[in-house]
């Protein structure tokens, strides 16, 4: 049996360089192989990243949540009328599932693929990614709600007479915001 050979050269402005170098068909399927491989995982890596920070992302905004609705009951207990701030809440716990959801999917239709199936499974690799934006928009939407229930907590203690005062906390304390 004889192994097929291909020649190789390579053109760098008028020079050719590696002219008449003969490549067999294994090691042409090897560098096929090694490609395949840094395609997908790089693209694997890219979304199970993206993924992650959807996660870590969603779980910031649900504590955040529990902060807002502690805030709001505050708010009611004063008879303040918090439906809207409610609704926003539940919105803000809707998208936070969502996102959730969203990226809990890309890594289940990533992680098993492998590069023996490149580039034939491109299509989950594009749907995880589709899955990540749809992550991603769903955080964009928890935090716009998120900004409408602060603006609307902070009105309410304008219209009850409570004075808001923003409040500069860093630690450690910078001298600069000690001197008067």
């Amino acid at each position: 049996a004889h192994a097929k050979t291909f020649t190789i050269g390579v053109f760098i402005g008028d020079e050719q360089f590696g002219a008449g170098e003969d490549i067999a068909e294994a090691d042409l399927q090897a560098i096929r192989s090694t490609y395949n491989s840094y395609a997908l995982y790089l693209q694997k890596t890219h979304i199970l990243v993206a993924a992650d920070r959807i996660l870590s992302t969603a779980d910031l905004m649900s504590s955040q949540a529990a902060q807002l609705q502690t805030k709001i009951t505050q708010a009611q207990s004063t008879g303040s009328d918090v439906a809207e701030l409610q609704r926003r809440l539940a919105s803000m716990e809707g998208g936070i599932t969502a996102a959730k959801t969203q990226a809990n999917q890309a890594i289940a239709t990533v992680t098993p693929l492998t590069a023996a199936g490149f580039p034939a499974n491109k299509t989950q690799l594009q749907s995880a990614r589709q899955m990540i934006q749809a992550g991603h928009k769903d955080l964009l939407t928890v935090r716009q709600d998120a900004q409408q229930i602060i603006v609307g907590l902070l009105k309410m203690n304008k219209t009850a007479g409570a004075s808001v005062t923003p409040k500069v906390t860093c630690i450690p304390r910078p001298v600069c915001l000690d001197a008067t």
